[in-house]
C-alpha cells in the first residue's frame, strides 16, 4: 500500500482508539451495565474509565 503521511497518521490515532475502546469494554464492565438510572450507570462507567488512566499510568511509569 502506498500511503500518504497523513493517512498514515490517521491510521495510527484510529487504532490507538480502539484499543482503548476494547480494553475499556472487556476489562472494565462497560457492556454489561446491572444498573437502572442514569447517575448510577454514569458512575460506573466512570470508575471503568478511571481504572483504565490509572492502569496505562501506572504502565507508563513503569517503561520509562
Amino acid at each position: 500500500m502506498k500511503w500518504q503521511p497523513a493517512d498514515a497518521k490517521r491510521y495510527k490515532e484510529r487504532m490507538k482508539c480502539e484499543r482503548v475502546n476494547a480494553m475499556s469494554k472487556s476489562f472494565y464492565s462497560v457492556t454489561n451495565i446491572w444498573y437502572r438510572g442514569y447517575e448510577k450507570v454514569n458512575c460506573q462507567a466512570m470508575f471503568g474509565i478511571l481504572t483504565l488512566a490509572a492502569t496505562l499510568i501506572l504502565n507508563l511509569v513503569d517503561t520509562t
